[in-house]
C-alpha cells in the first residue's frame, strides 16, 4: 500500500487529539507576565456536554499532565481551566493563532495517526459543531486547514460562506453584536449515504 505522506508514529492518542479539536472550536490560552507561571488553558464548553472533561481529564493523563482542572458553571456554559506549560505547548504544536478569527491547524498534525487525527475532528466537532455534520467558524483559514484534516481520513466535505459582513444581530439574551467576520462552515458526508454500501 502506498501513503501519500510518512506518519511519525509518536502514538499519540484519541483524547489527545480530542483536546487539541476542543480547543481549535471553544479554546483559549492566557499567558501571564510572570516568568515563574504556566500558561493557563481555557476551555468554554456547554454544560449538556460533560463527558468532554472526562475525554480532558484521560488526554492529561496520557500526557503525564498532574495538573488539576477547575471548573465554573455559569447557566449553561462550563468554563474549565487548566494551568500548564505542557499542555500549552502541547497544543501550540497543532494550533496557531490566539483569536477565533485567526485560528489555524498546523498541518504536523497530518504526520500523525489516523486516531489521534479523528480526535481533532470529534474534538472540533463536539465545540464548533452544529447539525447535520457541519462546523461553524469565523477563521477562513482554519475551515481549510480542517478539510485537508478531513481529507487525510478520506472524507468529503464541502465549504460554505456567509459572507453578511457588518449586520447587526441579537444573542439569545437580546444583546446586539456585530458580525466583524465571514462565518464559514464544513460540512461532511458520510461514505455510505453518498456512494452506497461498499462490497
Amino acid at each position: 500500500m502506498f501513503f501519500s505522506f510518512p506518519e511519525k508514529n509518536n502514538n499519540l492518542t484519541y483524547e489527545e487529539g480530542y483536546i487539541i479539536g476542543l480547543y481549535a472550536g471553544d479554546g483559549s490560552s492566557y499567558c501571564p507576565k510572570n516568568e515563574n507561571w504556566s500558561n493557563r488553558i481555557t476551555f468554554s464548553l456547554n454544560k449538556s456536554n460533560l463527558n468532554d472533561v472526562n475525554i480532558i481529564q484521560k488526554g492529561l493523563n496520557q500526557l503525564h499532565i498532574v495538573n488539576k482542572i477547575t471548573q465554573y458553571y455559569d447557566k449553561e456554559l462550563l468554563t474549565v481551566n487548566i494551568t500548564s506549560q505542557i499542555l500549552y505547548d502541547f497544543i501550540k504544536q497543532y494550533i496557531h493563532g490566539d483569536y477565533a478569527y485567526n485560528k489555524y491547524f498546523d498541518m504536523n498534525c497530518l504526520f500523525e495517526n489516523s486516531c489521534f487525527r479523528q480526535g481533532i475532528i470529534d474534538g472540533w466537532y463536539a465545540s464548533d459543531g452544529g447539525n447535520s455534520n457541519r462546523i461553524y467558524s469565523v477563521s477562513t483559514k482554519l475551515i481549510e486547514t480542517g478539510e485537508v484534516l478531513f481529507t487525510s481520513l478520506g472524507v468529503n466535505t464541502t465549504i460554505e460562506s456567509d459572507k453578511r459582513c457588518g449586520e447587526v444581530r441579537f444573542c439569545e439574551n437580546g444583546k446586539e453584536y456585530t458580525n466583524n467576520y465571514p462565518l464559514q462552515c464544513i460540512r461532511w458526508y458520510e461514505k455510505q449515504k453518498k456512494y452506497g454500501k461498499r462490497i
